[in-house]
């Protein structure tokens, strides 16, 4: 069972964090922190987009 299929879409809540320099310029990675019900269920420190993140997650099998 893929990911997309075990969760209710609808319910994701997806955050993503970066830190700054003292000039204010981001820096990587991002920390990318997927939620589902206020638990994390995935998170992951990447320079990648979210959007590569989270389709990935998505077509990833699920461990159950």
């Amino acid at each position: 069972m893929k990911n997309k299929e075990k969760y209710d879409l609808r319910k994701l809540d997806v955050t993503v964090r970066s830190s700054v320099d003292r000039c204010g310029h981001k820096i990587e990675p991002k920390h990318i922190t997927i939620m589902y019900n206020n638990e994390i269920i995935h998170y992951m420190e990447t320079p990648l987009s979210l959007l590569d993140v989270l389709f990935s997650w998505l077509e990833e099998k699920t461990n159950e």
